[in-house]
């Protein structure tokens, strides 16, 4: 097959041997050398095709970018010509890298401009995805390791990929399966090329060399081809020994030992190659994909990069929009933009889940952790929140920075003696999990997944009864003091009442515009406050249900509240990392100074004289409810903090992120702490009836609950 490059043509397809289209009568040589030969993909941009230069024996294969600049006026043209061709010579520097396809030529014909590059024969990663699943970490941590390097090498020269992603990156570990090496089998597609010069050359007495046949076959059975069959290789024996007398014969037997010639290697060719190429794909296909590739980056897009330089002046949208960077999406990429949408590849391969599914806009947070197939080591955790982070002052400012935190082997722990915790009983949740409460007065768990709000035995770990109503997601739980009155807040805009232990429903309050994040009652279990993504803080009667008060300081919306425990304060949180207490007597607030990132969890010490809050980031910072004054930070050990709690005596500070944390909030000594699988989503602390031994319920992100007894 031969393609005609003439993106006009109706009928582009034309045989091997064509030299012009016989459509459109275009050239179908680019250069005089390359020659189409497959469509390999098209856009807005640009085509792509695999081809051949048939300017060489061997025909190696290669791939033609035809850049068609869609819809720009005459005088972007010129303009458009010019940064094409300064983006090749970009390339032609970047290609000197082993792991970047190496730029072969630069071509302007028929008014079309053309690059030429290396075809790298591989795997990408979203075909090994399909095939083999989700990734493994030591696979994960070797792209990291080679592909961190490149993005270094790509930025020092000031360029952009724009457009990192599975389908972009080529795993080349193995045989190729379709260019076959001599000590394989012969290469057919050469010889019957070079037979074809006998022909086109009039069976002169002598071929022109490099095209002498006799010569080439000679050279191709030298040693005999491990794959080839003894009786066949016989048979290549005496053609090489016909062809070695060419000169002497008369012009009909050459006609005849030619036609001959081609049809023993058509036969041969159809016999192995495509027989072997099937075989070598299929074992590929079983086989597990190893830590070892050489991973190649492809596809830098010159096309893109012209549009986007020459024709936006307030920047262009470039890029697969779920590993596509904030600032990105705006226009307005950076060096940092590429390792943002290498972090997403990562997760990608990780969860074999679209980054688009592991991204809650709901909490405005990264749920990756939940679709994890296996667990990950705390410290890759830590590297691909980071490189994950929306925001550019988080992220990591350089491939080269993000390359020093990524340790060559996964990081463990120092051993630490035996958790006092003992596994009471596992509950098993079938969808992820959302948020969990605890009865104060009754051995009664509340755990809220999907739409349905779910009550347990706490002592037994039985399921006692579903409550349905909500019709979306319900980030928020709340128990009343007293243990009687359930309030959830959902997704829908809506908090629901309940009554407990019976899961009756006794209100509804739907003053809230948008997502309700946030719930806490207070201790006299009279007054609820709750928050939403653009509402103020609303502060409701719960024994008439009707609004009491607004609090609107936050410029942000508040993630998190918590009532202290003589119920004077009211402890708020932001996503701008803004934390506020309020005089719910006086209404006065005062502001306390710390976080820098979102906050996602806040909890007042039982006594009342700490209020520890937790950042997205892992960092927990306790403050001094009476000074307001900062007291100690602490930091989890891997992942984005998720809750807190304090134990009952306040001698232990709890903290959910992809594991447990315990430290003590005394000494910041950390404690030893029980181990589980899955990042922690929610943490409830409480005792059982008729027991002094403190009870922890931790919700995990693949659906389980355990309920620990020390």
């Amino acid at each position: 097959m031969s393609w005609c490059l003439n993106p006009d043509c109706q009928q582009p397809q034309n045989s091997e041997r064509a030299e012009v289209c016989r459509t459109c009568g275009t050239r179908l040589l680019l250069n005089r050398r390359y020659r189409a030969i497959a469509l390999l993909g098209q856009g807005g941009f640009g085509r792509t095709f695999l081809a051949v230069d048939v300017a060489q024996p061997a025909r190696p294969r290669c791939v033609i970018k035809q850049f068609l600049p869609i819809n720009q006026g005459t005088r972007h043209r010129k303009k458009a010509a010019e940064l094409f061709e300064q983006e090749a010579v970009r390339l032609e520097e970047l290609g000197t890298h082993p792991q970047i396809p190496t730029l072969l030529e630069y071509v302007i014909q028929d008014q079309q401009q053309y690059l030429v590059q290396e075809f790298i024969d591989g795997k990408t990663l979203l075909e090994m995805l399909a095939h083999h699943g989700a990734f493994t970490e030591a696979q994960v941590r070797s792209l990291l390791t080679s592909l961190l390097p490149v993005l270094a090498f790509i930025h020092d020269r000031g360029v952009i990929h724009r457009d990192i992603k599975p389908a972009n990156i080529i795993a080349v570990d193995r045989p190729a399966d379709s260019q076959l090496t001599h000590a394989d089998l012969p290469d057919w597609t050469a010889l019957l090329h070079a037979l074809s010069q006998e022909t086109t050359q009039g069976f002169r007495d002598r071929s022109t060399p490099p095209y002498s046949f006799s010569e080439f076959l000679s050279h191709s059975l030298a040693s005999p081809p491990s794959a080839l069959a003894i009786a066949d290789y016989r048979r290549c024996q005496e053609m090489s020994a016909q062809f070695a007398s060419y000169s002497a014969l008369r012009l009909s037997q050459r006609q005849y030992l030619v036609a001959d010639a081609s049809r023993v290697l058509y036969e041969l060719r159809h016999k192995y190659e495509l027989r072997h190429k099937y075989e070598l794909r299929h074992k590929y296909d079983r086989a597990v994909p190893t830590v070892a590739a050489r991973w190649v980056l492809v596809d830098f897009g010159a096309a893109k990069s012209v549009k986007a330089s020459a024709l936006s002046q307030t920047g262009t949208t470039i890029g697969s929009p779920e590993y596509t960077a904030p600032e990105q999406a705006r226009g307005k990429a950076t060096f940092a933009s590429d390792l943002y949408s290498l972090g997403a590849t990562c997760l990608h391969l990780l969860t074999n889940t679209s980054p688009a599914d592991l991204f809650d806009p709901h909490e405005n947070t990264w749920i990756w952790r939940r679709y994890l197939k296996a667990p990950i080591s705390h410290d890759l955790g830590r590297l691909l929140d980071k490189l994950i982070e929306p925001g550019l002052k988080r992220r990591y400012a350089s491939a080269s920075q993000a390359l020093q935190a990524l340790p060559s082997t996964p990081h463990s722990p120092p051993p630490t003696s035996r958790s006092p915790w003992q596994l009471a009983h596992q509950l098993r949740n079938p969808g992820s999990l959302h948020a969990i409460a605890l009865s104060p007065t009754a051995p009664l768990l509340v755990s809220s997944s999907g739409t349905v709000i779910k009550l347990w035995d706490a002592q037994t770990g039985q399921p006692i009864r579903s409550l349905s109503g909500h019709l979306d997601i319900i980030p928020a739980l709340a128990i009343a003091p007293d243990g009687t009155l359930l309030v959830s807040g959902s997704a829908d805009k809506t908090i629901r009442l309940w009554r407990l232990p019976t899961g009756e429903r006794l209100a509804s309050l739907t003053l809230h515009t948008d997502t309700v994040l946030a719930l806490a009652i207070a201790p006299d279990g009279r007054t609820l406050a709750s928050s939403s993504v653009y509402d103020p803080i609303l502060l409701w009667d719960l024994h008439t249900g009707q609004e009491r008060d607004r609090l609107y300081e936050h410029m942000s919306r508040v993630t998190a509240l918590a009532f202290s425990p003589d119920g004077a304060l009211l402890a708020s949180g932001d996503s701008d990392g803004t934390v506020r207490l309020w005089e719910l007597g006086t209404s006065k607030q005062r502001t306390l100074t710390g976080p820098t990132e979102a906050i996602a969890t806040l909890v007042f010490s039982p006594d009342g004289g700490t209020l520890a809050g937790g950042s997205r980031d892992g960092v927990v910072q306790l403050w001094s409810t009476r000074t307001r004054r900062l007291k100690r930070t602490l930091s989890v050990e891997s992942g984005r903090l998720r809750c807190l709690a304090f134990s009952v005596d306040g001698k232990s500070l709890i903290a959910g992120s992809d594991g447990l944390d315990i430290w003590s909030p005394r000494t910041g000594k950390r404690l030893s702490a029980p181990a589980g699988s899955g990042a922690v989503v929610a943490i409830a602390i409480g005792s059982l009836p008729d027991t002094t031994k403190p009870l922890l319920v931790s919700a995990r992100s693949t659906g389980v609950i355990e309920l620990w007894r020390s």
